[in-house]
């Protein structure tokens, strides 16, 4: 049988690894992923071309049978063998397509009734998502138990409700908004591309590396900024610890190297662009979310489990893991003496499953006298001791035996020497001082001896294989080679997550003018200011004022049209100074990960070091998981307090991908809005004492990407189509807006 289907599929098989031949090309939005399933295999050579055209079932099924291949590693002919199914020549009368039948035969590709597969049909955004979903299955991924929120899986297409919830959960297919799925809607040869590569890409995060003798518990000790300085310092309790254990002195922290963006890449198994944490993250991590802590993988592995995280930095309980009562785990927080002794008496009465502690004196040592500095080598043989003192209860309570000890830093940091001959240190930035860290690892099943490099978010990895437990699709972690025995590296998963817009926005370009679909023809001309797409340069397409880029402004893919841009040093002149009268500020935003949330817009002094006497200023500003805006007066000589500022949350799952955000000055009735994701305007009053006022700020106008210090801000947003209205939206223009990028 194998042998008669290799015949049967041969010549078509072949197109797979084709090249595009003729002169059409994707939209500039789906280019990338287009063109990287095609350098996979994926893409036979009749689908590269009218990409933008609709897509039938018959030219898509020889894709579905590249996918299943290229990511099983195996031909379709052994799956089918190993299955024990075979091609069906009749089982339809109007195709014999030797790729339909295999799919046909495992399950992956249905007809449509009384025999006819309809090969000419048009492929419907409900079919794709089954037939993913399918492929899964084939390939032995648990699609079951995922669910979705979407309320028009009815009537045709009722058969689909259980086929959705995987692919979403994957990033391989969203929502349209609203909790709308439009499962009947038609898919392009594009679109349909690159969700089999986004399928594709999903399918290699799924890690089928299990543990088959795990550890009872695993026990984190965190020392916040010790990089790789443990070398340097009297350690000898640490040196007995994991003097049998696996230990490598190449980790790398994420960039920038704050803590909080480097503990969340370690609990959240992914890099910082993904978690999005940062040392503002005082707000419980969403549950909603492809990368949960390994906290909450461990709790939906053991839900009777016994777990618990002991802090000197708050932050850590605060924003950077779930809510305590919705994961149920046991935090608490004190100083490092406190943390060493809240630990003992917690291993008094508990047995947990998962205990991560965090030290923090280390860390304020090389800030104050520089890292590696005499007093930072010694507060880190304090710290050695209150890890002592706990390795000496987990003895004590018989609990080393068939537990997995993990030492870790967050990052490293800087030693300088000042004018007046003190010395000092920070980290942020990218030196190997900075990012260059040790960790350790001993106990069940660890091999001993050192191995070699790996990024600390494979923590994550470690913690979750010791226990025997599989990691979540979204982690980018894997276990290093060289830390278990008989454990070598496999390939890192690739994140899909990143491309899974939040409102299942699969690109196109922006519309052009005289279009239809141009912005003018939703709006009035007069009532825009500014309209910049951001789609590989700063200007104005539409409108009166002239908006210009300053500084270093690099591209990114985009929400919508080409790109959006990046500011590290730059900034936008938007070439609008706000007065008495009413203005409106529609704009994409992408939340990045960085050490200090900042202004998203502003015609204010950020930094209080900088304030000087202005006029009353207007902030949009971002805060761990909202967006605020603020008004007043900011200067030097007391202290330059923001006067009023009105808060909107970000939905749940705001770190998934692109946020629309919307400030209103609405003068004319004395009030502030705020809308998010096209959701109804929060409306705030504008105190008396400001009515009046114009919104004129420190003199530059509206700015994007810095304050009116033009300092070099690490900007925590991605910006795209930034549009100014010279009126106060209301409800029914958000509505527009919506229908502009496709949402609703």
């Amino acid at each position: 049988m194998k042998k008669i289907l290799s015949v049967l599929l041969a010549a078509a098989l072949m197109l797979g690894t084709a090249v595009i031949v003729n002169s059409d090309t994707p939209s500039s939005w789906a280019q990338a992923e287009v063109n990287a399933g095609i350098a996979e295999g994926l893409v036979p050579a009749d689908l590269q071309k009218d990409y933008t055209s609709p897509v039938t079932r018959g030219s898509v099924a020889l894709m579905f049978i590249n996918l299943l291949e290229k990511s099983s590693g195996k031909a379709v002919g052994t799956i089918m063998e190993e299955k024990n199914v075979s091609p069906d020549p009749s089982a339809f009368s109007d195709t014999s397509d030797p790729a339909v039948l295999a799919a046909n035969a495992l399950g992956i590709i249905n007809g449509t009734g009384s025999g006819k597969f309809s090969p000419d049909g048009t492929l419907k955004r409900a079919q794709i998502a089954a037939i993913i979903n399918r492929v899964a299955r084939v390939m032995g991924i648990d699609t079951e138990g995922y669910s979705h929120d979407f309320t028009d899986i009815t009537g045709n297409y009722s058969w689909a409700g259980t086929e959705l919830g995987w692919p979403v959960h994957a990033g391989v297919i969203n929502g349209v908004g609203n909790n709308k799925f439009n499962p009947g809607g038609d898919l392009t040869a594009e679109q349909a591309i690159l969700i089999t590569y986004r399928a594709f890409t999903a399918f290699a995060s799924y890690s089928k590396l299990t543990n088959p003798d795990p550890a009872a518990r695993v026990i984190i000790f965190g020392v916040d900024g010790a990089g790789d300085f443990f070398k340097d310092a009297d350690t000898p309790r640490i040196d007995g610890i994991f003097a049998d254990g696996a230990v490598t002195h190449q980790a790398k922290a994420a960039e920038p190297s704050y803590s909080g963006v480097n503990w969340g890449s370690i609990l959240h198994g992914s890099d910082a662009a993904v978690h999005r944490l940062n040392n503002s993250s005082d707000t419980p991590f969403p549950m909603k979310t492809s990368v949960p802590s390994f906290f909450r993988v461990v709790r939906d592995a053991f839900p009777e489990a016994e777990m618990a995280s002991i802090v000197h930095w708050s932050i850590v309980n605060a924003g950077l893991l779930e809510d305590a009562e919705a994961i149920n785990i046991h935090k608490d927080t004190g100083n490092d003496a406190e943390v060493c002794d809240k630990v003992i008496e917690y291993l008094d009465s508990h047995d947990p499953k998962l205990l991560y502690m965090h030290f923090d004196n280390i860390d304020e040592a090389g800030h104050n006298s520089g890292y590696g500095s005499p007093s930072y080598l010694g507060e880190l043989t304090v710290i050695d001791s209150y890890i002592g003192r706990i390795y000496d209860k987990l003895k004590e309570k018989g609990m080393l035996e068939d537990s997995v000890l993990i030492l870790t830093p967050d990052h490293g940091g800087t030693y300088v020497t000042n004018d007046d001959g003190s010395s000092s240190g920070s980290h942020g930035g990218s030196s190997p001082e900075e990012l260059t860290c040790m960790v350790a690892v001993t106990g069940k099943g660890v091999r001993k001896g050192e191995f070699g490099d790996m990024p600390l978010k494979d923590i994550a990895s470690i913690v979750l294989y010791a226990l025997g437990v599989e990691q979540p699709s979204g982690y980018t972690s894997m276990v290093p080679s060289g830390v278990f025995e008989g454990v070598e590296a496999g390939t890192r998963p690739v994140y899909t997550g990143v491309h899974n817009t939040r409102f299942d926005h699969e690109g196109e370009d922006t519309p052009e003018a005289d279009s239809g679909r141009y912005i003018t023809d939703l709006f009035p001309a007069e009532d825009i200011i500014s309209y910049m797409t951001l789609d590989g340069a700063v200007k104005n397409e539409a409108g009166k004022a002239r908006a210009s880029g300053k500084g270093t402004i690099e591209y990114s893919e985009g929400y919508y049209g080409s790109s959006a841009g990046v500011f590290d040093g730059g900034y936008i002149l938007s070439g609008y100074q706000p007065d008495t009268s009413s203005f409106s500020v529609s704009l994409w935003i992408l939340i990045r990960p960085v050490g200090e949330n900042g202004p998203i817009m502003t015609n204010q002094y950020w930094y209080r070091y900088k304030y000087v006497e202005g006029g009353t200023g207007i902030t949009l500003a971002l805060r761990d998981s909202s967006v605020r805006a603020s008004i007043g007066v900011q200067y030097s000589v007391d202290g330059g307090e923001i006067d009023e500022e009105w808060v909107c949350p970000l939905p749940d799952d705001y770190r998934e991908g692109w946020v629309h955000t919307v400030i209103i000055a609405d003068r004319e009735n004395g009030r502030i809005g705020l809308a998010v994701d096209f959701g109804d305007i929060r409306w705030f009053r504008i105190p008396d004492e400001y009515r009046d006022d114009a919104f004129s700020g420190n003199v530059h106008g509206l700015l994007f990407g810095t304050d009116v210090t033009a300092a070099n801000l690490k900007n925590p947003v991605e910006y795209d189509d930034i549009i100014i209205f010279g009126k106060a939206l209301s409800q029914a223009d958000i509505d527009t807006l919506a229908g502009y990028y496709q949402v609703k």
